[in-house]
């Protein structure tokens, strides 16, 4: 492709070959995800991997070629038995089509089905990782938010967690995932997977990570700070202090000055989402996933990252990286919130 400058690599896979595939998964078990057909576009290289013929059989194809005089070749190994796919193309296959002749229609339906399926659910356990996540990339959970979750839920959500940290996916790691997850004599636990993985189960949180591998994402409790002039200790070695204001400006890195209503108190500092979104001067929202790509924070250091929210949730800043822009020009602020390294 990239000698000929093509962006489309076609091959001849038919209907045949698609149902040889979902025979031999079939027969070699696995998660459901892996029980799909061939696919009939997918991306590849720097363009696609198009398969045109998945709707027509062999026999079509043949009957096809020979009509038009057209030639084709065949690999001399499709006649020997002692490869998998061959028994299931010779011994099987055949007798399925003598069962029923729409064998291979009904196939690939039910992997066009299975794929539709398996797309909404994809859907689906993104939006339920947005209510338990504390963080992504990578993904930590909140155990308690986990547990309320029904048990097919809890199931999609630890599949995810461990299909992003790219470890194979079995029935016992499932089994034995949830076991940790609902013992709660034991809030910190470590459970080995494949391939150097490590299950970690500490402070409230579980994430699968590299074994031997310090979880440096892993976040302390919300902190409130409180209307007062005490300083309040936050994780990182951050304190912070909200106080009457003394006519702050935005010049101060460390600062911030705010209009706070009754309703906003108190104020909570906590760790940053990415779908937390922060107003504009310009009027518009931008989340914080955005502004630390914006802001070229790296993906190791994202993870730490604070934001100061209302009592209603609406975000005031992303600290050390921007403030919301929800006081304007003509509003006088009565608070200020100020910041310190401590350590």
């Amino acid at each position: 492709m990239a000698n000929n400058q093509a962006a489309s690599l076609m091959t001849a896979h038919h209907s045949d070959d698609n149902a040889e595939t979902v025979l031999m998964k079939l027969v070699r078990g696995g998660e459901l995800t892996q029980l799909q057909g061939i696919t009939p576009k997918q991306p590849f290289g720097t363009g696609q991997l198009v398969r045109p013929l998945l709707d027509f059989n062999k026999a079509q194809l043949v009957a096809y070629a020979k009509t038009n005089q057209i030639r084709w070749f065949e690999d001399d190994s499709n006649q020997i038995n002692d490869v998998f796919r061959n028994r299931i193309r010779h011994d099987v296959i055949p007798l399925l089509k003598r069962e029923n002749p729409a064998f291979l229609r009904h196939v690939a339906q039910y992997s066009s089905q299975l794929t539709d399926a398996l797309q909404l659910a994809d859907a689906q356990i993104e939006q339920l990782l947005t209510t338990v996540a504390v963080q992504r990339n990578p993904l930590v959970v909140s155990v308690p938010r986990f547990l309320k979750l029904s048990a097919v839920s809890q199931r999609g959500v630890v599949n995810a967690a461990l299909n992003e940290a790219g470890v194979p996916i079995n029935r016992r790691y499932l089994d034995e995932i949830l076991q940790v997850l609902h013992n709660r004599m034991k809030p910190t636990a470590k459970l080995d997977l494949a391939q150097g993985f490590q299950l970690v189960k500490y402070r409230q949180q579980f994430s699968v990570t590299s074994a031997g591998k310090v979880i440096e994402n892993q976040v302390t409790t919300n902190q409130i700070v409180v209307l007062s002039n005490q300083w309040v200790q936050l994780s990182q070695g951050l304190s912070a202090q909200l106080s009457i204001n003394h006519q702050t400006t935005f010049s101060d890195p460390w600062r911030m000055a705010l209009y706070l209503t009754p309703a906003d108190l108190p104020l909570v500092v906590r760790p940053a989402q990415s779908q937390d979104r922060i107003r504009l001067a310009s009027g518009g929202h931008k989340t914080v996933h955005r502004l630390l790509i914006d802001h070229h924070v790296s993906v190791v250091d994202r993870a730490s990252r604070q934001v100061v929210v209302t009592n209603k949730g609406e975000v005031l800043w992303l600290i050390g990286i921007q403030r919301s822009a929800r006081l304007s020009a003509t509003t006088n602020p009565n608070y200020e919130l100020v910041l310190k390294q401590t350590d």
